[in-house]
């Protein structure tokens, strides 16, 4: 089963509030370890910050919850370190999440507060498994493709583990703080033999394809384009220019009437 990642959604409306791309870490660590831990009962959580000019609530739409809380804002939010940021962004959800526990009596409170005590005692760095792959012809041989979600950018790595070698792990990915491009990029994987992973995703527009034996990977691209767009825009560790350009492609490889559509927000 893969996981879910887009459990939790933490946003504000209050002025210097937890708002912004810088959210996805803590998002993601929560959605997979609500997942870990066997409180995975709701699809959707969405967590608000509020001002005092909006009324605290919780509403509920099957698995979808909606949850308005009251924490105040710092003027000085913008400018504090990563480390206290994520204290911020942790009291938030966790503080929804007991009032949650208490409404509707499903989710455990000693699990949510372990929760937030790994989340602590790990300083916010956890690697999250999001596939294993287990080679049909040699079964102790076994691809593991993890996340490890940071404030600026989500790092994918692929674990080769077996017996008989041991560990060879690669980095794959450095991609923006958002689960939007998960599936797109790393949905499907495949052994070739004994020394060969090819791992792909829905667009079919790159396949990255790792070679055991060298302990490394080489990005094949599938596209009409130098680079392949939509990959190349999913990417944190390359130029606001280079992400512009690879937009504009992404836009020219759509099927005609699809790029207005996505321009208007649509």
């Amino acid at each position: 089963m893969v996981m879910k990642t887009e459990i939790i959604n933490l946003g504000s409306v209050v002025k210097n509030g937890v708002e912004g791309p810088e959210n996805g870490a803590i998002n993601l660590i929560y959605s997979y370890l609500l997942q870990e831990y066997g409180l995975n009962f709701y699809n959707r959580i969405k967590i608000n910050q509020i001002g005092d000019d909006l009324e605290e609530l919780i509403m509920r739409e099957n698995k979808k919850i909606h949850i308005n809380i009251r924490y105040p804002a710092d003027p000085n939010y913008v400018n504090k370190p990563i480390s206290e940021k994520n204290i911020i962004r942790l009291n938030i959800i966790h503080a929804a999440l007991l009032r949650l526990a208490h409404a509707y009596n499903r989710l455990e409170v000693d699990k949510l507060e372990a929760i937030r005590n790994k989340i602590l005692e790990n300083n916010f760095i956890i690697d999250i498994p999001y596939k294993n792959i287990i080679n049909p012809k040699q079964k102790d041989q076994v691809a593991k493709i993890t996340i490890q979600p940071q404030e600026n950018t989500f790092t994918f790595y692929v674990t080769i583990e077996e017996e008989v070698k041991g560990k060879c792990k690669i980095l794959l990915f450095n991609g923006k703080t958002s689960d939007y491009y998960i599936t797109a990029l790393f949905s499907y994987a495949k052994w070739y033999g004994t020394g060969k992973v090819v791992i792909s995703g829905k667009y079919k527009e790159v396949e990255m394809h790792v070679d055991v034996n060298k302990c490394s990977v080489d990005i094949v691209n599938l596209s009409r384009y130098e680079k392949p767009p939509f990959f190349e825009m999913m990417r944190s560790d390359i130029s606001e220019s280079d992400i512009e350009i690879a937009y504009q492609n992404w836009l020219n490889s759509l099927p005609p009437g699809h790029e207005d559509f996505i321009r208007s927000g649509g």
